[in-house]
């Protein structure tokens, strides 16, 4: 974010993700971190709406399978990729409107292996070459 960029929205999220992280298991810790992600996406006006196809703007298939890319949006996932179905990304989408962190991490569980790398993809390109840091930030915490 740049300096003195208020996001009140995107810090209350990060105040709501930090006790997740320190009580939750694994794969809780994992969709609380895909939930914030797509919160931090959407805040700084970054993440294309995830219920239609980008190119198209039809609605997404429930059995479809989709990627998010940088550069195109929301699109039919390459066979040789791990795709989100069109029914989760949907309800990502409907998390996100009604604005509740802990509906957006229980979604984020049913397709958590395909959003990290997708998400770790896109934030990836919008970061440039700087490289986050959550995964030390989770070895600290648990080290804690």
């Amino acid at each position: 974010l740049a300096r003195q960029d208020p996001h009140a929205g995107l810090f209350d999220a990060y105040a709501q993700v930090l006790p997740m992280l320190a009580q939750a298991d694994d794969a809780q810790a994992q969709a609380a971190l895909r939930a914030f992600e797509l919160t931090l996406l959407r805040e700084i006006g970054l993440l294309p709406d995830l219920s239609t196809a980008t190119l198209t703007q039809q609605p997404l298939r429930a059995e479809g399978h989709y990627a998010m890319r940088a550069d195109a949006g929301v699109i039919e996932a390459l066979d040789d990729e791990a795709g989100v179905p069109g029914a989760v990304l949907a309800a990502l989408q409907a998390a996100l409107d009604r604005g509740g962190l802990e509906a957006l991490q229980h979604t984020c569980a049913l397709a958590l292996p395909a959003l990290k790398s997708q998400l770790r993809a896109l934030l990836h390109y919008h970061l440039g070459s700087t490289p986050l840091r959550t995964r030390a930030v989770m070895h600290d915490l648990r080290t804690l």
